[in-house]
C-alpha cells in the first residue's frame, strides 16, 4: 500500500538547485559595455568605454575590472558600483583597425562573468605636427632717381669730390686699403636707414663702392647655422645645405602615453630648392617601455615593449610610441642601428642606447615613468567558493563545486601552491588555501592568504511514493502416512491495489507470483520499485533458506513378521468375505 506521497516536484527541485549553483534566472543583473574612440594630436586613439549594469537587486554590487585589452594600452577606471562606470583606454596606435576590452564583473552575490566589447578604428589617426613659423621676407632696397643737382651758384665755393676708399683686393674686405682721387666727381651716396620698415629706399651705388655692396649682400643672403658662424654639416661647395642635418629635426613627445612624432626637414619648404629632402645621416628611432621589478623602487626595470621604426632617410613625420602600464618609457635615437643589449636596467649606469633628447637637444625629455597603476586596489582582489550542487537534470548526480577569482594583470592567485589561470576553477568538496601575490612592479597591501571551503551536496533520490515489501520462505513438509515430502516455496507480498508498483527478483529471475516453489537451499530475494522516483519502506533485500524434509516409513508388526498395513488389509478382506457369505444365505432362505 502506498504509504507516503511527497510534495516535491521536479520544477521545485530544479529551482532550488539553480539557486544553490549560482545560476541566474533570465531577469538577473546584466552588464553591458560600449566604446567611443577619439583621435589625439599625438596620433593615438583614446577610447572611452561605458560600462553599465542593469536589473541589479537591492543590496547587490558589481566590482568591475579590465581582464584584457587590445591593442595594448593603458586602461583606467572600474571599481565597485550598482549602476556602472567608465573606463578609459589610451595610447591605442593610430594605425590600429579596432580596439577592444574585456570587462570582468564580480557580483557581491557570488556570480562572476566577463563581457567583451570592441569599437572599429577604420579612419586612422595621424600626428598633428607642430606648426612651422612662416619665413620672414627680407626687405629689398629699390633704387630711386637721385635728386636733380642744384643750379650753380657763383658765390658758392666749388667742392672737390671726396676720395673713395676701397680695399686693395675686393675679394678680401680685410686687405689693406688704398685711396686715390677719382678722375671725375662721383654722385653722392644715399645710405638706407637702419630700420627697413621705416624707409626701404636707397640711392643707386656706382663705382667701386657698388662692387663692395654687392659682395656684402651676397654674403648676407647665404643660409647660415644659427649656432655656428662656420659652414653647416650639410653645406655644399657653393655655401648652401643640400641635405637635412640634425638642426632641421624636431619632435613632440607626450609623457602621459610615452608616444610622439619626429618631424624631419621642418624648414625645407621655407628655404626653397637648396634642400634635397634627404637626411645627411640615416636616423634610427626605437620606442621602449620597461616594467618595474621591485615593489618599492623604480629600479630595476625589465624590458616590456620594444617598437623600432623603419630607418628614416628623408623628410617627413614619423610616429613612435610604446605604452607604459607600470614602469618607465624611454625613446632612443641614433644615426647607427639601435641594439638594446640589456633587457634589465639596474640603474642609470646600465649601458643603453642614446636617448632622443640627447641626440636632438633643446626639447622636452624623451623619457617618462608611470606608477599610477602600480598600487593594487584591494577591491580588485577577490576569490570565493561555490558549493557542490545537484544536477537539475539528474538530481542524483552532484556537480563539482568551484572557486571563482577576479583575475587582473596586477596580481597572481595560487590554490594550494598552484597558480590560477582561469576565472572559474572546478574543484571537489574540501578546504583550499588561496594566496595572492603582487606581480613585478605592483604593490598589494591587503590580505595575502585565506581559506575557502567548498561544501558537499547531498543529492538523494527524489521520493514520490514509499511501498511496503516483504519476502519469506517455507521449507519442505512430511505429510501423515507418506514418505514423500511436500515442496518448499518462497512467498512475496505485492502492494494491495498496486501490485505492479514493486518488482521482486530471485537472483536475476523476476518473481511474478506471490508463491514460488523452489528446491531446498539458500536464496536472495530483492524488492525494487518499478518507478525510479519511488522507494521501498524498510528492507528491500532478504536472504531466505528453504529446508529439506526426510519422511520416515511406517513401523512393522512384530508377531507375524508383516507390517501393520498388511495385517490391517488382510483383516479387512476377511470381514468383507464373511459379510458376502451371510448375504447369500439370506437370499437363498427367502427363495
Amino acid at each position: 500500500m502506498k504509504k507516503i506521497i511527497a510534495g516535491l516536484t521536479t520544477a521545485l527541485l530544479a529551482s532550488g538547485f539553480a539557486v544553490a549553483a549560482g545560476i541566474a534566472p533570465a531577469s538577473a543583473q546584466t552588464p553591458s559595455v560600449s566604446g567611443t574612440a577619439a583621435c589625439q594630436v599625438d596620433g593615438t586613439y583614446t577610447v572611452t568605454w561605458n560600462y553599465v549594469v542593469s536589473n541589479v537587486p537591492d543590496g547587490v554590487t558589481a566590482t568591475a575590472s579590465v581582464a584584457a585589452s587590445s591593442p595594448a594600452g593603458t586602461v583606467s577606471g572600474g571599481g565597485t558600483t550598482t549602476t556602472g562606470s567608465t573606463f578609459t583606454q589610451s595610447g591605442v596606435p593610430g594605425t590600429a583597425p579596432s580596439a577592444s576590452v574585456t570587462i570582468s564583473t564580480l557580483w557581491s552575490d557570488g556570480l562572476a562573468e566577463s563581457t567583451p566589447a570592441s569599437v572599429p578604428l577604420a579612419d586612422g589617426c595621424a600626428v598633428v605636427p607642430a606648426p612651422v613659423p612662416a619665413p620672414v621676407a627680407e626687405p629689398v632696397a629699390e633704387p630711386v632717381a637721385p635728386p636733380a643737382p642744384a643750379a650753380p651758384d657763383a658765390a658758392a665755393p666749388v667742392l672737390e669730390a671726396p676720395a673713395v676708399v676701397t680695399p686693395a683686393d675686393p675679394a678680401d674686405p680685410e686687405a689693406p686699403a688704398s685711396s686715390d682721387a677719382p678722375a671725375a666727381p662721383a654722385a653722392p651716396t644715399v645710405v638706407a636707414p637702419a630700420d627697413p620698415a621705416t624707409d626701404l629706399t636707397t640711392a643707386p651705388v656706382t663705382g667701386p663702392a657698388a662692387e663692395t655692396a654687392d659682395e656684402a649682400s651676397t654674403e648676407s643672403d647665404a643660409p647660415r647655422n644659427i649656432e655656428d658662424d662656420g659652414a653647416d654639416a650639410g653645406d655644399s661647395a657653393e655655401g648652401g645645405p643640400e641635405c637635412i642635418s640634425d638642426d632641421d629635426i624636431s619632435y613632440v613627445y607626450d609623457r602621459e602615453t610615452n608616444s610622439g612624432a619626429v618631424t624631419v626637414g621642418t624648414s625645407a619648404e621655407a628655404r626653397g630648392s637648396w634642400s634635397s629632402g634627404e637626411l645627411c645621416e640615416p636616423l634610427y628611432i626605437t620606442a621602449t617601455s620597461w616594467t618595474f621589478m621591485a615593489n618599492d623602487d623604480i629600479w630595476p626595470v625589465a624590458l616590456d615593449v620594444e617598437n623600432p621604426l623603419e630607418v628614416i632617410t628623408e623628410a617627413g613625420v614619423y610616429e613612435f610610441g610604446a605604452p607604459v602600464a607600470c614602469g618607465k618609457g624611454i625613446i632612443y635615437a641614433s644615426h647607427e642601428p639601435i641594439v638594446i643589449t640589456e633587457e634589465v636596467l639596474e640603474g642609470v649606469e646600465t649601458p643603453q642606447p642614446t636617448w632622443l633628447d640627447k641626440l636632438i637637444p633643446g626639447f622636452e625629455p624623451s623619457y617618462t615613468y608611470n606608477d599610477e597603476y602600480c598600487d593594487v586596489d584591494i577591491d580588485l582582489v577577490a576569490a570565493l567558493a561555490i558549493p557542490q550542487f545537484c544536477d537539475p537534470e539528474d538530481p542524483t548526480t552532484p556537480l563539482d563545486g568551484s572557486l571563482v577569482f577576479l583575475l587582473n594583470e596586477k596580481v597572481t592567485y595560487a590554490v594550494d601552491g598552484v597558480d590560477v589561470t582561469e576565472e572559474i576553477l572546478a574543484v571537489e568538496p574540501g578546504t583550499y588555501t588561496v594566496t595572492v601575490t603582487a606581480n613585478p612592479g605592483y604593490t598589494y597591501l591587503g590580505e595575502t592568504e585565506w581559506e575557502l571551503v567548498v561544501e558537499a551536496a547531498e543529492c538523494d533520490l527524489p521520493v514520490f511514493a514509499v511501498w511496503d515489501a516483504n519476502a519469506s520462505a517455507v521449507s519442505e513438509q512430511c505429510p501423515p502416512s507418506s514418505t514423500t515430502p511436500t515442496s518448499g516455496y518462497i512467498t512475496v507480498v505485492f502492494p494491495e491495489g498496486a501490485e505492479d508498483a514493486v518488482q521482486y527478483f530471485l537472483g536475476d529471475t523476476e518473481l511474478t507470483f506471490s508463491r514460488t516453489e523452489v528446491e531446498p537451499g539458500t536464496y536472495t530475494v530483492t524488492a525494487v520499485p518499478r518507478s525510479p522516483e519511488d522507494a521501498i519502506l524498510g528492507d528491500a533485500s532478504w536472504t531466505l533458506t528453504v529446508g529439506d524434509a526426510e519422511c520416515a516409513r511406517p513401523l512393522a508388526l512384530a508377531a507375524t513378521g508383516t507390517d501393520a498395513a498388511s495385517g490391517f488389509g488382510l483383516g479387512a478382506g476377511l470381514l468383507l468375505l464373511g459379510g458376502t457369505l451371510t448375504l447369500m444365505r439370506r437370499r437363498r432362505t427367502q427363495q
